[in-house]
């Protein structure tokens, strides 16, 4: 690929995040994040509700999550039509963002889904008119650097476990940490450890700070995907820092950001990526 047809392709790839942020199911259209206590969480316009729900047409008591030692269940309110990807709500246990298929729950203009961190539930509130109201701030990226665009070599770990990985909540999780990725830049040889963010991830995460973080970055680290890497030790990892990107914490307060682990603070300044947003 020439210089000129890669320099495209992460244009576009820009272009495209900053759509997403906007579209219907980006960060600018979440509304609210509620923690579920244990037992009956009433969810619904009314200001008496255990979770609010701002959006229009959004009834006083939409519906109700329980939960309890088996998981969440829900049950619509009576007489009212909460809808989901399968059909209308009857009361039954819903699936959290941590398995293959989660619930999505639709009622009025917000939709709400459930979310599961450290056995904690917790509803994601979306309103894809709020995203459309929403002012962006401004976003700004280095120049494109082809030796950026790195192959790195992947060192599995000899026993895959969990990584310590704090959030901006505060709280730690334990993620699948399969390895690490080995590579040069600016003269020193360094390592990323790499998490799977969920079960069903089909891409490695690498959360990271560097000595542009704070400065010319966001001081909350930068996030970069990469592929799986391939079962051959020879076979090289593509860490394309192009892409590397500000966490969505930056640009909403209801996202539950990973923090990067001390084992991932590099003691370089990879120029490369999105710089911090600047102001509306």
């Amino acid at each position: 690929m020439s210089h000129t047809q890669y320099e495209a392709e992460i244009l576009r790839w820009r272009h495209d995040r900053e759509a997403g942020l906007r579209s219907p199911g980006g960060w600018l259209s979440i509304t609210g994040l509620h923690w579920l206590k244990a037992g009956s969480n009433v969810c619904g316009s009314d200001p008496a509700c255990d979770v609010i729900l701002v959006g229009g047409h959004v009834p006083a008591r939409a519906f109700t999550i329980t939960v309890d030692s088996h998981g969440a269940h829900g049950e619509p309110a009576p007489g009212v039509a909460v809808k989901t990807p399968q059909g209308l709500l009857a009361a039954r246990p819903l699936h959290s963002d941590m398995t293959a298929q989660p619930d999505t729950l639709f009622v009025g203009s917000v939709n709400v889904q459930l979310l599961e961190r450290n056995g904690q539930f917790a509803l994601r509130v979306r309103d894809p008119e709020a995203a459309v109201q929403a002012i962006l701030p401004v976003q700004r990226w280095f120049p494109v650097r082809t030796d950026a665009r790195i192959n790195a070599r992947f060192v599995r770990h000899s026993e895959p476990g969990k990584l310590a990985i704090d959030d901006v909540f505060g709280q730690t999780y334990q993620m699948e940490n399969p390895g690490y990725a080995v590579f040069q830049m600016d003269g020193q040889e360094l390592r990323l450890e790499a998490i799977r963010q969920f079960p069903t991830a089909q891409q490695l995460m690498y959360v990271f700070r560097d000595r542009t973080n704070g400065k010319s970055t966001y001081d909350g680290g930068r996030y970069l995907y990469a592929a799986w890497p391939p079962e051959s030790p020879e076979a090289p990892v593509l860490l394309d820092f192009n892409r590397a990107f500000t966490p969505p914490c930056a640009f909403s307060p209801y996202a539950t950001c990973p923090v990067p682990p001390p084992a991932n603070n590099l003691p370089v300044a990879i120029e490369a990526g999105e710089m911090a947003p600047g102001p509306s």
